[in-house]
């Protein structure tokens, strides 16, 4: 075990038309690795900021973001991307698919990016496919398939470079109930599995799902 992630009095703040609004504010917290983490809060309570700034995605404000113990506010941004493709796998609420891609084009992704050559990529794309249970679904456009079948297509996408940490941003946001808990199963097979997994929900039920719970209000940890 050890801290995966480790955040220091992390601030973010938004300035509009003169005013300042704190959507995060000195928050401390750490992640180990293996764990499930669930960030619960209402909208607006600062949870989908806190998830960007620990995917790489945006900045603090002030504070300190270290990734295994990288200090990340030194990076530069193509710094700060290699990072994210190497560690980082994101699972988000639309889905984030090409719909000009196949299944198979779409999980291959992160692995053209990472420098593999196709058909390195095309294979190790199908078994992750297949433990989702869409190895016959590779040739088909995601306008061809269920919001379900997408959101398993776009876990396959997160998983294929092995990240450290998979950040789950309202997963079942866009599904019914029974597939909402399909990609919640998946979720605990794959921290049983030993993956890291920080949850962004405000679903109190799904929340549960994980080992902890940490809950934002108004950019404050309120409660852990």
């Amino acid at each position: 075990m050890g801290s995966l992630i480790r955040v220091e009095q992390l601030t973010k703040q938004y300035l509009t038309d003169t005013v300042k609004t704190s959507a995060l504010n000195k928050v401390d917290l750490s992640i180990e690795n293996g764990e499930f983490v669930s960030i619960f809060g209402k909208s607006g309570s600062g949870k989908s900021t806190l998830l960007s700034i620990l995917g790489l995605l945006d900045r603090p404000s002030s504070g300190k973001y270290f990734l295994r113990n990288i200090d990340t506010s030194i990076l530069k941004n193509n710094q700060l991307a290699a990072l994210r493709n190497k560690y980082i796998g994101f699972i988000f609420q639309q889905f984030n698919l090409i719909d000009s891609m196949t299944v198979l084009g779409n999980v291959c992704l992160p692995l053209i990016y990472a420098g593999v050559d196709t058909k390195t990529a095309h294979t190790k794309a199908m078994k992750v496919l297949a433990e989702l249970d869409m190895q016959n679904r590779e040739l088909h456009k995601p306008s061809q398939l269920s919001g379900g079948q997408q959101q398993r297509v776009a876990i396959a996408r997160a998983l294929i470079n092995e990240p450290a940490l998979l950040l789950v941003d309202e997963p079942t946001g866009n599904l019914d109930r029974k597939n909402s808990e399909r990609v919640m199963d998946i979720l605990s097979q794959l921290h049983q599995h030993g993956r890291t997994i920080c949850l962004v929900t405000h679903d109190a039920d799904y929340a549960a799902r994980a080992s902890r719970i940490i809950e934002l209000n108004d950019g404050e940890i309120v409660s852990e």
